[in-house]
This record gives C-alpha cells, sequence and structure tokens, in this order.
C-alpha cells in the first residue's frame, strides 16, 4: 500500500462515493436483497465473515452468493475449501443450480434421463464461469502460493471464499486462538493489498437460546474454548471467572519445558457444549469440549481421537 495525504485519501473515497451512485447497487451483490441491505454486499479490500454453528449452512450460503457474482463474466472467483473436497462443492452448486434434490443426487437416484437432461443443461451455465475451486489454504503462506502460482497466468480473483477457518494449521503457533488470531489479520491485510474481497466461514460457539444468543458476534464467539474446570497453572478457569482474578499464572511452554508467565486479559462464558471425558491407561481423566485440541504425533480435536492414540499430557 503506498502512502498518499489526506486529502488524496479523500479523493479516494469521494471517487468510490461517485461510482456507487452510478452503479446503484454494490460492488459485489450477493444476490439476497436483505443482507445487501444490511451490508451492502462485498467490497475490494475488506474481509467479510460468515459465521454459525456448525450444520446451519455457512457453505450453502456462500456457494449461493459465489455462483450469484459467477454468473457476471466480470468476476473472478477463487473458492478455498478447507473441508469439503472440490467434488462436493460441485455438487451442491449443481443442485442449487437445477433445483435438484441432493439426497437423491448423492444417492444416484435421478433417473437417467432426467440427469443427463439436467447435466447438459449445467455444463452450459458454467462454460465460461470463472469460479476456481482450490482444496487449500490451510494456511496463510499456502494462500500466497496458490495466489502467485496461478494468477501471474490468470487474472488475479476479485473475491476469495476461505470455507472454513477452525480448519487451519496451528502447526508453529502457541494455541488455536494465535492462529486464528495472526490467519485472520494477514487475510485482512492481504484484501487491502491485493485490493480484493475476502469473505471467510467461521463456526460460532454460543449458547442456543437466552440473553446471549441475539446479540451481535464478537471474535470470541468463534474461537476455541475449555472447560470451567481446566487448569491454567494452579488456577481453574470457572474460578478466574467468577473472581474477574486476571493475576500472572505460573505456567509451563510445552516446548522447551521452561516456567512461563502469563496474565488472561478476558475470560468469556460460552455456556454448555458437548464434552468427552478421555481415560489414559495410567489413570488420568482429561474432560474436553469437543472441538478443544490436544497433541497426539499432531494436533486433534477431541471429537477426532480413537481408542489408542497417545496424548503429549503433563505429569
Amino acid at each position: 500500500m503506498e502512502n498518499k495525504t489526506f486529502i488524496e485519501h479523500w479523493r479516494d473515497r469521494v471517487e468510490i462515493y461517485r461510482k456507487r451512485r452510478e452503479r446503484g447497487e454494490p460492488q459485489y451483490p450477493t444476490g439476497i436483497a436483505g443482507l445487501d441491505a444490511k451490508i451492502d454486499g462485498l467490497h475490494k479490500g475488506r474481509l467479510t465473515i460468515i459465521a454459525g454453528r456448525s450444520g446451519l449452512g455457512k457453505t450453502s450460503l456462500s456457494l449461493q452468493i459465489a455462483s450469484h457474482l459467477a454468473d457476471n463474466p466480470k468476476n473472478h472467483i477463487l473458492f478455498l475449501t478447507l473441508e469439503m473436497t472440490g467434488g462436493e462443492l460441485a455438487g451442491r452448486i449443481f443442485c442449487n443450480t437445477m433445483g435438484v434434490d441432493s439426497k437423491q443426487f448423492e444417492k444416484g437416484l435421478l433417473p437417467i434421463e432426467k440427469f443427463e437432461e439436467k447435466q447438459k443443461d449445467f455444463e452450459e451455465i458454467i462454460t465460461g464461469v470463472d469460479l476456481e475451486i482450490i482444496e487449500k489454504g490451510f494456511s496463510f503462506e499456502e494462500v500466497i502460493k496458490i495466489i502467485k502460482g496461478i494468477y501471474p497466468k490468470k487474472t488475479k480473483p476479485d473475491i476469495i471464499f476461505v470455507d472454513f477457518v477452525q480448519m487451519i494449521e496451528v502447526k508453529g503457533r502457541e494455541s488455536e486462538r494465535i492462529a486464528f488470531a495472526e490467519y485472520t489479520r494477514k487475510l485482512k491485510e492481504l484484501a487491502k493489498t491485493e485490493d480484493m474481497a475476502i469473505v471467510m466461514l467461521s463456526q460460532i460457539r454460543r449458547l442456543p437460546s437466552g440473553a446471549d444468543m441475539n446479540r451481535e458476534p464478537g471474535i470470541t464467539d468463534l474461537l476455541g474454548c475449555v472447560k470451567g474446570d481446566t487448569l491454567i497453572g494452579d488456577k481453574k478457569i470457572k474460578d478466574i471467572f467468577e473472581k474477574q482474578d486476571f493475576s500472572e499464572i505460573k505456567t509451563i511452554e510445552l516446548k522447551t519445558g521452561k516456567t512461563k508467565y502469563i496474565k488472561p486479559e478476558k475470560i468469556v462464558d460460552t455456556g454448555i457444549l458437548s464434552c468427552y471425558k478421555i481415560k489414559t491407561k495410567s489413570g488420568k481423566e482429561i474432560i474436553l469440549s469437543e472441538d478443544t485440541k490436544v497433541y497426539c504425533e499432531s494436533w486433534k480435536k477431541a471429537k477426532e481421537l480413537k481408542i489408542g492414540n497417545k496424548l503429549l499430557t503433563i505429569s
């Protein structure tokens, strides 16, 4: 990003205003009138986060938006899928576009003549559409490698979708929280420096009912969580929360085994979540929320563990 004077920044903003007025619509309309009225579509230079609980349709929503944007031949779309395969996403787009029952499609139950007709029509629609699906992006370095490796030869994407951020690599970072914050910050920088719109999908962790349910989400809703009885040093999380005691705590750095002092800044009560009780051969019991990661030759979520896995614990 080049350095500009205040008056230059102001004139840039006036130019954006004029273009918006001339267009009469958002820079990149999502195709959903209510959403566009709220956020004025997607914008170059901005990171937009789509957050929701597991299974609520974040990927379906993002594919709907991506498909709508791809209908405009001037738009170049890149979809980085970290969870589903490219084939699964293509299948979803086919079902959404052609009005096909996804369950029948998955089970191969569509009448052959009907499917072949739909297939032909769909392939005519997508011919010439600039929508790239890549099964990578687990680290920010990987995102940059994709852009530099593919797009010197092609027109760089106007909009990038990342589905979803909880799948990123934590390797080399102290925690999932640090990895998440770093990845998000770098995506924001990328949106600005490369002048593109970026949409990041994220799970949200919050009680399904009550006063907390309807408040606007914050970054803390997107991060992992730990149980109230979890120890940080010699203090339990719930004790720190109830007493609001944010004094320094003596801990051990796993990589070096050295003593380290940390000072909690904030603890948020995310409510009641599904937990797993893990019992080791030595008799130790650990209770973790399903998405909490433990080290088992590589970092794995509690719900991904299997009997016989070896866990790294502190005796």
